[in-house]
């Protein structure tokens, strides 16, 4: 079971343990200025008190990879809550999940990724709109917060489908892609239209893109997706694993465990 992961990563055990280190300070951020933690990466493992454990291998995966060891008796209703405030906690209330696990669950591993940055413009917070802007999509209509960039001077690109503009902060670069008159956003965001805005030279000499002063508005967000990754893993070689006949997880328990679900 490990060779085929490791086979799948293309590492071996010590490399992936030292990879892994590297990975965890390098996401680690740390703002001396705001004293807050802008970057963060977190394991954690939960193990079933009802099973047993070879715990001196735990332990050596938990100082390896920099997890925190917990267990719990997954029968009660106490622990769904306990993890998920550890798990809340450690992102800082961006995941407020209800984690629920069986009693035939023997171990669960959960890995969480803590990033923020702020857009900022000459080292302060842009400045949201003073008003919500209205805003239409195909079923209703929405009011919304809007960044608002200071004035930008620089060169609009043209096509016949679209106009887009660059904007730059804190390494960062920003287009922004608006269909020309009669087109829709369906119609003109198209693989071909969208290379040509990315690759486009917005600061040459070419006399044919015109100079603007620009403001930029561009709305708040929020993202989230969820993933059953299991059937992606089986479907890449890793397949050993999720069968219970041919799993050998004999390292860390001398029960029969086997890989049920990955998201």
């Amino acid at each position: 079971t490990q060779k085929e992961i490791l086979d799948y990563l293309n590492n071996d055990y010590s490399t992936l343990k030292t990879n892994y280190k590297d990975l965890y300070k390098s996401v680690y951020r740390y703002n001396t200025k705001t004293k807050e933690i802008n970057g963060t990466l977190n394991n954690s493992m939960w193990l079933n008190k009802n099973f047993e454990y070879n715990l001196e291998n735990i332990k050596k995966a938990s100082d390896d990879f920099y997890a925190d060891i917990f267990a719990l008796n997954f029968n009660s209703p106490t622990s769904s809550k306990y993890i998920n405030n550890y798990i809340k906690n450690k992102t800082f209330n961006l995941i407020d999940e209800n984690f629920q696990f069986t009693s035939n669950t023997a171990l669960a591993l959960i890995n969480t990724i803590y990033l923020k940055d702020n857009w900022l413009e000459f080292g302060n917070d842009l400045d949201l709109s003073k008003e919500k802007i209205q805003f239409t999509n195909s079923k209703n209509e929405i009011k919304l917060d809007y960044f608002l960039t200071k004035q930008e001077t620089g060169k609009i690109y043209n096509n016949d489908y679209i106009k887009s503009f660059r904007i730059y902060s804190n390494n960062y670069k920003v287009t922004f892609i608006v269909p020309n008159d009669d087109y829709k956003i369906k119609d003109v965001f198209t693989k071909d239209n969208i290379k040509e805005a990315l690759t486009a030279n917005y600061y040459n000499y070419d006399t044919s893109l015109y100079r603007y002063y620009t403001t930029t508005y561009f709305p708040t967000f929020n993202g989230e997706t969820k993933m059953e990754l299991s059937e992606t893993l089986k479907n890449a070689g890793i397949k050993d694993v999720f069968n219970s006949l041919t799993a050998d997880f004999s390292n860390i328990s001398n029960d029969s465990l086997y890989l049920d679900t990955v998201d």
